[in-house]
């Protein structure tokens, strides 16, 4: 829904703005005439304006999802169990990797290790590459929540992506990468991942403040579908642990999309998301806890 307010700028005049018209529910192109009128004299016409939904007028972005514990589908801890004492170091898969299992396995460059201690954090550390674990839990329109503490200045960034099949073999319809993006600790970028290495749509902003090496971050993302399902919806925030909460860093909406993208039975079936670090120059090590993934139920979205 796009709102539409038109109103009398009298700040000139020493006279308070006041609102001519508005329309809550602006989806149609339409004219509206700006008339004047001098003493008793008849109305004339002093200018036509044309507003299209699509240009002059932009839709209001999407209010956030408030993530529940009703919809939370993944939990690093309820099930990835990273805090039930046993620490152990993962080079290959930990828990149950079939699809929706909710464990999880190393891939990618770099030889990656997953360190986790048996207290709720797990620790990625990788050689020169992208390595990056794979966390098996079905999802489509998602919210991911997590904590991050990058630990080394060979960090590039860190990046996740949802709603991914890059795993999948064949043709590229059977194996998409995901929508997501990435935080270095001056700005966060996102988008689409067509196939391996293949990219589309991509958006990136500065950081209203940069990240300290060393420091724990929470973030959040969220990817969903508009109404029309002509377009994907990615917004992402981040709490600096300031005591103000949640702020938006960026938002983006995606509108390069093919088919297998919106195909729901297919993700519903098999997929995945991921969580990596980039870095090109030397071993790279980021933690991570308290990984929560939570469905955004289709009354929401």
């Amino acid at each position: 829904m796009v709102k539409l307010k038109v109103k009398a700028d009298r700040s000139g005049l020493n006279l308070p703005d006041t609102n001519l018209v508005e329309i809550t529910n602006f989806n149609t192109e339409f004219t509206i005439p700006i008339q004047t009128q001098k003493d008793d004299a008849q109305w004339e016409t002093f200018e036509t304006l044309t507003f299209t939904p699509d240009s002059d007028i932009k839709p209001e972005p999407p209010e956030p999802v408030p993530p529940v514990d009703a919809n939370l589908i993944y939990d690093s801890n309820r099930d990835g169990q990273w805090d039930n004492g046993i620490a152990r170091k993962v080079d290959d898969k930990d828990g149950n990797t079939s699809a929706n299992g909710k464990g999880l396995y190393t891939a990618a460059s770099g030889d990656p290790v997953f360190d986790i201690d048996g207290k709720g954090t797990g620790t990625l550390i990788c050689k020169p590459g992208h390595g990056r674990i794979y966390i098996c839990c079905c999802n489509y329109n998602s919210v991911l929540e997590k904590e991050f503490k990058i630990l080394d200045g060979n960090v590039d960034n860190v990046s996740d992506k949802l709603r991914s099949r890059h795993q999948e073999g064949g043709d590229c319809e059977n194996r998409f990468g995901g929508f997501g993006g990435s935080i270095a600790t001056n700005e966060s970028g996102v988008k689409i991942e067509v196939c391996h290495n293949i990219h589309a749509d991509s958006k990136s902003a500065d950081l209203p403040k940069q990240l300290k090496i060393g420091e724990w971050y929470k973030d959040r993302v969220q990817i969903r579908d508009s109404q029309d399902r002509k377009a994907v919806l990615c917004t992402r925030w981040i709490d600096y642990g300031d005591g103000k909460g949640f702020t938006k860093v960026l938002e983006h909406k995606m509108t390069k999309l093919k088919p297998y993208m919106m195909d729901k039975p297919s993700f519903d079936k098999k997929s995945y998301f991921w969580l990596r670090m980039n870095n090109e120059s030397g071993i790279g090590k980021i933690s991570f806890r308290n990984v929560k993934l939570f469905n955004i139920p289709e009354q929401q979205q």
